[in-house]
C-alpha cells in the first residue's frame, strides 16, 4: 500500500527531488485544477507524480522551467502493469511536447480545410483523374466505329474507320506520354501497397 504524504510533505518531497511544484500554493493550485488526486486531504507522491507530469500542460511547464534552476522532469514508462517514472532531460521533453502539440494543430487545420473543401488529398485527385481518363479513353476508342459510317462514302467505311482509329490512337499516345514519371511512379507504388482485391 502506499504511503500517503500530506499536501505541505508532498510539497516538499518535490521541491527535494528538483521538481516543478514545490510549494504548497503549488500543490493546492494541482489538487484545485484536478491534476492531482487528493484522498481524505493525502497525497499518493507516486501516482501523484505519474498524473502531474500527464495533466500538466506545456505552457506551465516552460513557465516552472523559466527560472534559471535546472529542474528535473521525469516521464513514465509502464512495463507489465508497473509505472515506473525515469528522469527526463526538461528540454527534450519540453520539446517533443511541442512539436506534438504543433502536429496536432496542423493536422486539424488540414481536417478542417479538407471539410471546407479548400484542401483535396493526393489520392483522391489521382483516382478521380485515373477515372475520367479511363473514361475518356473509353469513349475515344468507340468514336471510329461510330462515327465511320456517318463520314464515309457507301463502301469506304472500313477504311475511314481505320483512319479515325489511327489518329484517335495517336492522340491517346500523346495523351499518355504526357502523364509526369512522378505521377507514374506514385500511381505504381499506390497499386504495390494497396491490398489485393479478390
Amino acid at each position: 500500500m502506499p504511503d500517503f504524504l500530506s499536501l505541505r510533505a508532498y510539497a516538499a518531497s518535490r521541491k527535494a527531488r528538483g521538481l516543478l511544484g514545490g510549494s504548497l500554493a503549488a500543490v493546492q493550485k494541482a489538487r484545485d485544477s484536478g491534476r492531482i488526486q487528493v484522498v481524505d486531504g493525502k497525497v499518493d507522491p507516486d501516482a501523484a507524480d505519474t498524473a502531474w507530469l500527464a495533466n500538466t500542460s506545456v505552457d506551465q511547464q516552460a513557465r516552472g522551467n523559466s527560472g534559471g534552476a535546472r529542474q528535473i522532469v521525469f516521464k513514465a514508462a509502464t512495463s507489465v502493469g508497473k509505472t515506473e517514472l525515469i528522469e527526463a532531460d526538461p528540454e527534450d521533453y519540453l520539446a517533443a511536447r511541442a512539436r506534438k502539440e504543433a502536429a496536432l494543430a496542423d493536422l486539424a487545420e488540414m481536417e478542417a480545410a479538407e471539410l471546407r473543401g479548400d484542401l483535396v488529398r493526393t489520392d483522391d485527385v489521382v483516382s478521380c483523374w485515373g477515372e475520367m481518363m479511363a473514361s475518356l479513353r473509353a469513349r475515344l476508342l468507340v468514336l471510329p466505329s461510330m462515327a465511320a459510317p456517318q463520314v464515309s462514302a457507301p463502301g469506304r467505311a472500313l477504311e475511314v474507320q481505320g483512319i479515325l482509329a489511327k489518329l484517335v490512337n495517336e492522340a491517346l499516345s500523346e495523351l499518355s506520354d504526357g502523364v509526369p514519371e512522378s505521377v507514374r511512379r506514385r500511381k505504381a507504388r499506390h497499386a504495390e501497397d494497396s491490398p489485393a482485391t479478390a
